[in-house]
C-alpha cells in the first residue's frame, strides 16, 4: 500500500514537473518571439508583413522546442544573467556605440554638412557684398560725375537758349550795322564819285575863281589888278570846306566807327561763346583684384561632393554596424551555451559559490566529527560567498571597479557624441534665430528732395538732386537670412532610447554579482547531480587550500584530529595554485580519482562505491555508504541488487535521522577472493559516464 501511494506521489511530481516545464517554455517561446519581432521590425527595418511571418514560423519552432526541450529552456533562461555579465554588457555597449553612430554622430556630419553650406553661402554673399561695396565706393565719383554732368548739360541748355537769343540780337545788330554801313558806303561812293570827277567843293570853288581870274586878265589886259578882287572870293570858297569835311568824316565813320563797332561785336560774341563753353576732366584711379579659377557656386558645389564621397564610406559602415549590431544577441546565446558546456564539464569553473549541497556535505562532515569548513575564515570570505547573500566578495568588487572604468570611459564618449550633436544644433539654431531676428528689422527711411515749378532753374536743381537719389534708394543690403543654416533636428527618441541603455549598463554593474548568481541557481535546478558534484569539488578546494606543513606534520605523527584521511601533496599544491591558469594547465584542476559525493572525501578505486542507476554519477565512500541506507542522494530513487545476501544495513537510527523509507536496501558487491578488500569494505568500481545536454 505504502508502495503503491509513493508510486502516485511520484507520478503526481513529474506530471507537476511536467506541467511547470511546459509552462516555462510557452513563455519562454513567446518572448523570444516578442524580441525577434522587435528586432527584425525596429532595428534591421524590415517590413511588416515579412517581420510577422518570420516571427510566427520561428516563434513557433522557439516555442516548441522551449517547450518540450529542458536544454533550450537552461540556454534561455542563462542568456537573461548572462545579459547582466561583462560580455553581455559590452554587447549593449557596442550596440549603443552603433545607436550614436548612426543617430547623434550621422546628425552631427549633416549639420556640419549643412553649417559648411552656409559657410559657403555666405562667402558667395559676401563676394557679391564686396562687388556692390566696391561699386558703392564709386558711387559717390560716379553721382558727382553724373551731377555735374547733368548740371553742364542743364547750364548748357539755358545759355543755349541765353546763346541763340544773343545770337539774334547780333544778327540784328550785325543787320543795323550792314544797313548803316551800306549806307555810309553809298554816301562814300557818292562823295568819292562827285570828288573823283569835279574835285571838293572847295577845289572847286577855287577852280572857278581862278578861271574867271584868268579869263578876267585876258579881258582887261592892261587894267588886269583889277581882276585881283577875285581873290578876295576865295573867302567864300572857304565856307564850303566843311562839305570837305563831312566827306572825309563819312569815310572815318565808314572806315574806323563802324570797323571798330563790327570788331567790339566780334570779340563780344567770341567772349560770350569762350563764357560758355566749359569743359570738365575726371580722373580717378581705384584697384581691386581678386584671382580665382572658379566662382563659388562650383566651389561651393565641389566641396559638398566631396564631404558626401567622403562620409558614404562612414554611413555605410554605420549601416553594416546597425545590422551585425542587430545579431549581437548571438553572441549571448553563444556565452550562454559555453557558461553550460563549461559548468557541466569543469569543477572549477565559476566555482566559489556556497550552496545548499555545501552547507550539506559540511553538516554531514560535522556528524561524522570529521574537519569541516564553515564557518568560513576571514580570507576564504574574501573569495567564497553564499548564493543569497547579499555581501560581495573581493573579486566581484575588483569586477564592479573594472567594468566600473570600462562603462565610464565609454559613457563620456556615447555622451561626448551626443552634448557635440546637440550644442552644434543648438548653436546654428541660434546663428538661424538672430539672423532672421536682424532679417526683421526695417530699413532706414530715406529723404527725398522735389523741385517744384518750371524754367532753366528747376530743370537744373532737378536734374542736380535725380543724379543724387539712386545712390542712396538703390544701395544693396546684405541680407543674412538667406544664409542662415537651417539645422537638423536631433532624434531626441534616440537620445532617450541610449541614455536608457546606458542607465541600464550602470543597473547591469550593480546587479552583475547578484545576476550571474542566477546561473548558478539555474543549472542547479536543471542539473542538481552536477550540482552536488560542483559542491563536492569547491568543499575538497576549500580543504585542501587550508592545509599547512604544520598540519601535514601533525598528520603524519598521528597527533591531527578527527577521522580525515591523509591528502596528498600534490593535491594539495594543485589546490593551492590552481587560482592561475598556468598551473592549472600544467598540473590540471584535480587530481583524479574519485571523491565521495556525501562527505568530499577522495577515495580509491577499490574502496568507491558507484550508484547502479544508468546515468548516475553518485560515488560514495564506505562510510557514507553505510550512512545513506541504500539510497543514492543524486537520483533519490532506491537501488536494486542481484544479490543481497551478501549485506543488508538496517539501521532505524539512521533511517530516521535522514528521512529514508523502510523498503530502502543497499546491496554491495564484495570481491571474496580478496580478504583486504573486505575488511575495508571494498567493492566493485561501477565507473558510470553521463553526458549532459
Amino acid at each position: 500500500m505504502s508502495h503503491r501511494n509513493s508510486s502516485q506521489t511520484t507520478r503526481r511530481s513529474k506530471l507537476r514537473r511536467k506541467t511547470r516545464k511546459f509552462a516555462i517554455g510557452l513563455a519562454l517561446g513567446l518572448f523570444k518571439t516578442a524580441t525577434l519581432y522587435i528586432l527584425l521590425r525596429h532595428q534591421l527595418g524590415i517590413s511588416r508583413k515579412t517581420t510577422c511571418i518570420a516571427a510566427a514560423i520561428l516563434g513557433t519552432l522557439f516555442t516548441i522546442q522551449s517547450c518540450w526541450s529542458s536544454s533550450f529552456q537552461c540556454v534561455t533562461l542563462l542568456m537573461v544573467p548572462q545579459i547582466l555579465s561583462k560580455r553581455g554588457r559590452a554587447t549593449t555597449i557596442a550596440y549603443v556605440f552603433v545607436l550614436a553612430m548612426n543617430g547623434p554622430a550621422r546628425n552631427t556630419i549633416a549639420n556640419v554638412d549643412r553649417l559648411g553650406r552656409a559657410l559657403s553661402c555666405s562667402q558667395d554673399r559676401l563676394k557679391s557684398a564686396m562687388h556692390d561695396a566696391l561699386q558703392a565706393v564709386k558711387v559717390p565719383f560716379l553721382a558727382m560725375k553724373k551731377a555735374i554732368g547733368v548740371i553742364l548739360s542743364e547750364v548748357e541748355k539755358a545759355f543755349m537758349k541765353i546763346q541763340r537769343i544773343l545770337i539774334q540780337i547780333m544778327r540784328l545788330v550785325k543787320r543795323i550795322l550792314s544797313s548803316i554801313k551800306r549806307g555810309f558806303n553809298w554816301l562814300g561812293n557818292i562823295a568819292a564819285v562827285c570828288n573823283q570827277k569835279n574835285g571838293t567843293p572847295f577845289d572847286q570853288c577855287i577852280r572857278s575863281l581862278e578861271s574867271a581870274v584868268e579869263d578876267c586878265k585876258q579881258k582887261l589886259g592892261v587894267v588886269d589888278f583889277m581882276c585881283e578882287v577875285t581873290h578876295v572870293a576865295k573867302v567864300v570858297c572857304y565856307s564850303v570846306k566843311v562839305v570837305d569835311y563831312m566827306c572825309e568824316l563819312i569815310d572815318f565813320v565808314s572806315d574806323q566807327i563802324v570797323e571798330t563797332i563790327e570788331k567790339k561785336l566780334q570779340e563780344f560774341i567770341h567772349n560770350i561763346q569762350v563764357m560758355f563753353r566749359v569743359k570738365v576732366d575726371f580722373d580717378h584711379s581705384f584697384e581691386f583684384q581678386t584671382n580665382f579659377s572658379r566662382n563659388y557656386t562650383d566651389i561651393v558645389s565641389a566641396i559638398t561632393q566631396e564631404i558626401n564621397h567622403r562620409s558614404r564610406y562612414l554611413f555605410t559602415l554605420f549601416n553594416v554596424f546597425t545590422i551585425v549590431s542587430s545579431f549581437c544577441f548571438i553572441c549571448v546565446v553563444i556565452r550562454s551555451v559555453r557558461y553550460k558546456m563549461k559548468y557541466l564539464t569543469k569543477d572549477s569553473f565559476d566555482n566559489f559559490y556556497i550552496s545548499r549541497d555545501f552547507i550539506a556535505i559540511d553538516e554531514h562532515r560535522r556528524s561524522m566529527n570529521r574537519d569541516t569548513v564553515l564557518p568560513l575564515t576571514r580570507k576564504e570570505r574574501n573569495r567564497y560567498i553564499h548564493l543569497t547573500s547579499m555581501s560581495l566578495i573581493r573579486k566581484e568588487k575588483l569586477r564592479i571597479a573594472r567594468s566600473a572604468v570600462f562603462l565610464f570611459i565609454s559613457s563620456i564618449h556615447i555622451l561626448g557624441l551626443m552634448a557635440a550633436d546637440y550644442c552644434l544644433y543648438w548653436l546654428l539654431a541660434l546663428i538661424r534665430h538672430v539672423f532672421l531676428r536682424q532679417a526683421d528689422i526695417e530699413r532706414p527711411p530715406m529723404v527725398t528732395l522735389e523741385v517744384s515749378g518750371s524754367g532753366i532753374i528747376a530743370d537744373m536743381y532737378r536734374g542736380i538732386v535725380g543724379a543724387f537719389e539712386p545712390m542712396v534708394k538703390h544701395a544693396d543690403i546684405l541680407d543674412p537670412a538667406r544664409c542662415a543654416p537651417d539645422p537638423k533636428t536631433p532624434d531626441f527618441i534616440r537620445y532617450l532610447q541610449i541614455s536608457l541603455l546606458l542607465l541600464f549598463c550602470w543597473m547591469c554593474i550593480v546587479l552583475e554579482p547578484y545576476g550571474l548568481r542566477i546561473r548558478q541557481i539555474i543549472m542547479r535546478a536543471y542539473y542538481p547531480d552536477r550540482a552536488k558534484e560542483r559542491a563536492t569539488w569547491l568543499y575538497n578546494d576549500v580543504l585542501l587550500k587550508r592545509e599547512s606543513f604544520v598540519k601535514i606534520l601533525r598528520r603524519q605523527l598521528g597527533l591531527g584530529s578527527g577521522d580525515s584521511k591523509p591528502r596528498k601533496l600534490m593535491d594539495i599544491f594543485r589546490a593551492k595554485t590552481n587560482l592561475f591558469w598556468i598551473c592549472r594547465k600544467i598540473l590540471g584542476s584535480n587530481g583524479g580519482g574519485k571523491k565521495c559525493i556525501f562527505c568530499s572525501e577522495r577515495i580509491a578505486e577499490n574502496e568507491a562505491v558507484s550508484c547502479l542507476r544508468p546515468g548516475c554519477v553518485g560515488v560514495y565512500c564506505y562510510e557514507c555508504f553505510v550512512e545513506i541506507q541504500n539510497l543514492c542522494t543524486i537520483c533519490s530513487e532506491p537501488m536494486d541488487s542481484s544479490d543481497q545476501s551478501d549485506i543488508s544495513i538496517e539501521s532505524c537510527k539512521t533511517r530516521d535521522k535522514f528521512g529514508i523509507p523502510s523498503h530502502t536496501v543497499v546491496s554491495l558487491h564484495r570481491f571474496p577472493e580478496d580478504n583486504d578488500k573486505k575488511k575495508t569494505g571494498g567493492v566493485v568500481p561501477t565507473k558510470s559516464t553521463s553526458k549532459y545536454t
